[in-house]
């Protein structure tokens, strides 16, 4: 059986996140970030090993094999900052493509 095709797009117009969407152990606060107006702004904190604070939104795994695309709009201050895209399982393992000061 072939399963069936599922593709999400997310412009981020509503002011709450589609329920396709996960972020890990609470819910997206203002302390976190923001979401409206065409835009998923997030406050940087933790790097992605961190389990305490920690700035992250996902969509959960449904497939080995499929495409993903994100837009970036991002202004680092230091080599310290990064945002990108993550494949992330927990705080062990995870890979990622990011953008960086330098």
């Amino acid at each position: 059986m072939v399963p069936a095709e599922d593709r999400h797009h997310d412009d981020f117009l509503e002011s709450s996140l589609d329920v396709r969407w996960n972020t890990p152990r609470v819910p997206l606060t203002p302390r976190m970030g923001s979401v409206g107006g065409g835009r998923l702004d997030l406050v940087g904190r933790g790097s992605l090993c961190n389990t305490h604070d920690l700035s992250l939104v996902a969509r959960r795994w449904q497939a080995f094999d499929f495409d993903a695309r994100v837009a970036v709009r991002f202004d680092p201050a230091n080599y310290m900052q990064m945002a990108g895209l993550t494949n992330y399982y927990n705080t062990l393992c995870w890979s990622w493509v990011f953008v960086t000061w330098d």
